[in-house]
């Protein structure tokens, strides 16, 4: 899934590592929370924020190995945590 037929890197290996950066980048000074919380993944909102612009594709992709793999105890975060290592497959 993230990788070429020539073992490189795709554009969705590369949107994974963007986002998990985006997902974690952010943290909230009122409610004390933040971090990596899966929040790109979960929320239908934050994905439509411009700084977010061409990391749908990426949200399509998790949401889908987050319903394949949430019976084994996967979270959100986890997921946007590891999305990019190659041990994932959809």
């Amino acid at each position: 899934m993230f990788s070429n037929s020539d073992g490189t890197c795709n554009d969705l290996a590369r949107a994974a590592v963007r986002l998990g950066f985006h997902d974690a980048g952010a943290w909230s000074t009122s409610s004390g929370g933040g971090g990596a919380d899966g929040s790109l993944v979960l929320s239908p909102d934050e994905i439509t924020r411009s700084e977010n612009n061409g990391l749908q594709d990426i949200r399509s992709q998790s949401l889908s190995i987050l319903s394949k793999y949430s019976s084994f105890k996967v979270g959100a975060a986890d997921l946007v945590s590891f999305c990019p290592e190659k041990k994932i497959v959809s």
